[in-house]
């Protein structure tokens, strides 16, 4: 594609060089720049793109996009922009020739609940007959073609391929994951979407953005971008979804159980097996069983039924896609092998303080011994919900193992020492152990017939990541590895 095609609609753009150049290829990475490439210089938080200009040229760029003017003994094309990432994700839209006008895209956000949304939503469209790629925290998704999930949302160039992927594969509809970073990153910035989702907003992320007021903002940006005939799927018992209520003109469709809505949950029965309750949609009333439990299971069961009635689909279809959902990988997974042992362990994606409310609560209603919680905190991000997860922990388990998640650049201990901070005074049992392996062992070690043992923060990740290094760790391995080990 030429040059000056690609840069349609960008805006206030400064162009030094020859404008028709051919263009093949584009990307921010200079590794990834082949011949007739164009190569966003973009200064992040870890890197400053400006430093890859000359490898990009060697590697076959013919032109930099930047913000500012740079030095280069090449012959290249100099394009200047005003903002470098809303241009880099108008430019990969124009390079891909905008998937997202023939593929209907849905975007789901909010604190929680994103995830399992994505997959249940997925469940129905499948059920359905309907079919639908999918881009989330997980993996990403193209037909049978599954790519390991490195960002919830990737970048705006990954993004349009995998649109326009999914477009020449016969996918008609995309659901995707967008979070807080995406929009302020304006990463989906030239996606036309048809739906967007609000899931919750609590606490969250405040390593990046200033205060909620930011965090909400971000949010919120997503609704703003809206096609007129979109519709916009809030839940109207979040006290930040009635303000996007609010605030958006869009059509809106409501999901709740406490307060009037479009979509709304009643005679809500739940045991350790599920739980089954009635859902009135403005046609009809659906009765509803999954396997799913907790309050906030049903929250995300009722977004992924507002979406369904707003597309159309059966309620037949929406009923039995849901009794046969079997969850989603480390959102509140159970681990089978124990089953037989006459104790339960769980793992949980869980990292923040309300995240780990809701699936301690909910294990609380069910429990018929004790309940051991492991968990500790990511290291790089935000530092005032480690007292506040400390908190829920001893508040709603029996004993609490504080270990930790991916410390990342920060020493763990400290990590630790902040996490502690939150405990209350007289509380006692807990344990701390560093090494997180050592902290399942542990805690696999002192549970007890009819016990629960919660494990939390990492999830589905495979991984712990550490200043220097990113080893193999993945939870629920560790626990069949234990009880094989000990043959508990």
């Amino acid at each position: 594609m030429k040059l000056n095609h690609l840069l349609k609609g960008v805006g206030s753009v400064m162009i030094r060089g020859e404008r028709r150049l051919d263009i093949e290829n584009i990307s921010y990475n200079s590794k990834q720049i082949k011949h007739s490439g164009l190569f966003f210089a973009i200064e992040g938080k870890n890197y400053n793109g400006y430093d890859f200009i000359d490898e990009a040229i060697e590697r076959g760029a013919v032109s930099v996009a930047a913000e500012k003017d740079f030095v280069t003994y090449k012959s290249i094309t100099k394009v200047i922009v005003e903002d470098i990432r809303k241009a880099c994700a108008l430019i990969a839209a124009n390079f891909y020739s905008h998937p997202s006008q023939r593929v209907e895209t849905t975007g789901i956000t909010g604190t929680n609940g994103k995830t399992t949304t994505l997959y249940l939503i997925a469940a129905i469209m499948q059920y359905s007959g309907r079919n639908c790629g999918m881009i989330g925290t997980i993996n990403y998704r193209i037909g049978n073609r599954l790519i390991p999930a490195v960002n919830t949302t990737p970048s705006p160039i990954m993004l349009q391929m995998f649109l326009r992927e999914m477009e020449m594969s016969g996918i008609t509809n995309c659901i995707m994951e967008v979070s807080s970073h995406a929009l302020d990153q304006n990463r989906v910035d030239a996606i036309e979407f048809n739906k967007a989702i609000f899931t919750n907003l609590t606490s969250e992320h405040l390593d990046y953005h200033k205060d909620m007021k930011e965090y909400f903002s971000a949010k919120s940006k997503l609704f703003g971008m809206l096609k007129e005939d979109a519709v916009a799927i809030i839940n109207s018992d979040d006290n930040y979804g009635r303000l996007l209520i609010q605030e958006h003109k869009n059509r809106v469709l409501t999901y709740g159980i406490n307060n009037k809505s479009d979509v709304r949950a009643f005679d809500i029965g739940t045991s350790c097996k599920g739980a089954s309750f009635k859902v009135e949609t403005p046609k009809q009333v659906l009765d509803i069983e999954t396997d799913l439990i907790g309050t906030y299971n049903i929250y995300n069961i009722l977004a992924a039924i507002s979406f369904a009635y707003s597309t159309g689909l059966k309620p037949s279809d929406i009923q039995e896609a849901i009794r046969s959902f079997k969850g989603v990988p480390g959102r509140l997974q159970r681990v089978e092998v124990c089953d037989n042992k006459g104790f339960s362990v769980f793992i949980d994606y869980a990292h923040t303080d309300d995240a780990l409310l809701n699936v301690l609560s909910t294990l609380k209603k069910i429990a018929k011994g004790v309940i051991i919680v492991v968990f500790g905190c990511g290291g790089d991000r935000d530092r005032k919900k480690r007292p506040g997860m400390a908190k829920v922990a001893a508040e709603f388990a029996d004993y609490v193992v504080i270990t930790s998640d991916n410390p990342r650049s920060e020493d763990p201990e400290k990590i630790i020492d902040d996490v502690v901070q939150g405990l209350p005074k007289d509380f006692k049992n807990y344990k701390v152990c560093i090494d997180r392996k050592k902290a399942i062992e542990y805690a696999i070690s002192i549970v007890k017939s009819n016990d629960m043992v919660l494990i939390a923060g990492k999830g589905h990740e495979s991984y712990q990541i550490f200043k220097d290094t990113t080893i193999p760790f993945d939870d629920k391995k560790i626990v069949e590895e234990v009880l094989e080990q000990n043959k508990v």
